[in-house]
């Protein structure tokens, strides 16, 4: 019994691949003949140049909005420089105010 399952199987797998084999080939040709029709091949090179345009639509775009960001980051860069300036030198004016009026008391103690 065992064994004519196994025999079974095995004449069943050789028959299947087969056809599946034949099949393959069909939808293999089919494939092949679709892609070399005129009007396939037409439409192929009409979405090649379109996205042609397209990519190079976008890649101008990006350097636009690239180049806007740098500028503003720029601007940012500069105004933060000038704003740290002003805040070191209030720190610095406190901090001398502070030690000319620590020496001033000193003075005053003596």
């Amino acid at each position: 019994m065992r064994a004519a399952f196994i025999i079974g199987a095995g004449f069943g797998y050789v028959l299947g691949a087969k056809a599946g084999r034949e099949r393959y080939e069909q939808i293999r040709k089919a494939g092949r003949e679709i892609a070399t029709h005129p009007a396939v091949r037409a439409a192929a090179a009409n979405v090649r140049e379109q996205a042609g345009v397209m990519g190079g639509k976008a890649a101008h775009k990006a350097g636009e909005v690239g180049g806007k960001a740098a500028q503003k980051a720029g601007e940012v860069a500069h105004e933060a420089r000038a704003k740290t300036g002003e805040m070191a030198g209030a720190a610095r004016e406190k901090v001398n105010g502070r030690r000319g009026k620590a020496a001033d008391e000193q003075l005053m103690t003596m």
